[in-house]
């Protein structure tokens, strides 16, 4: 198994681009997650009031979503057919990353329209607009939840193989 002979461990130390790109790519949906994350816990602990936490979302959501989409599309038709062809005895994993794409693409959409439901919870009362929000923190931690384990399970299929080609 490729993930054997590259260790997550080593590759930091490895000095290719191309698993630096994508490690950084990664880098950046994690952070923005956390981000997410961070706000849902300041709303928790009364940091962020309901209308802070709809303002502050709304663009840390959409440019991860826009990021995420683009990022997918390129893996969908680049890099997962090259990948395919490289290393057949792949073809499993790189089934479940797509499918995984699919999935993530559903929490996508429960994540922003939860968020589209909070902004217009806002006019519509408290108890409301708390629901709403509670709401949006579940659908924007499930999404993340998701986007953390697909990193993952990507990184130790992919980067594996790019390290792999870069020995040859």
């Amino acid at each position: 198994m490729l993930l054997k002979r590259y260790p997550r461990e080593s590759w930091a130390s490895n000095g290719s681009l191309d698993v630096a790109f994508w490690l950084e790519v990664h880098r950046r949906f994690r952070h923005e997650c956390a981000a997410l994350q961070g706000f849902a816990d300041d709303y928790r602990q009364q940091r962020l009031a309901v209308r802070e936490l709809a303002i502050v979302a709304a663009p840390r959501l959409s440019g991860l979503l826009t990021d995420l989409r683009g990022h997918h599309q390129v893996e969908d038709f680049h890099y997962f057919p090259v990948f395919r062809r490289l290393a057949p005895q792949l073809a499993l994993g790189i089934d479940v990353l797509e499918h995984d794409h699919s999935d993530l693409d559903h929490d996508a959409l429960a994540a922003r329209n939860a968020l589209r439901e909070l902004r217009a919870a806002l006019t519509e009362g408290d108890a409301t607009a708390a629901l709403a929000a509670q709401q949006f923190i579940t659908a924007a931690s499930r999404l993340c939840l998701r986007i953390g384990r697909h990193l993952n399970d990507e990184e130790d299929l992919v980067v594996p193989l790019l390290l792999e080609q870069e020995a040859v």
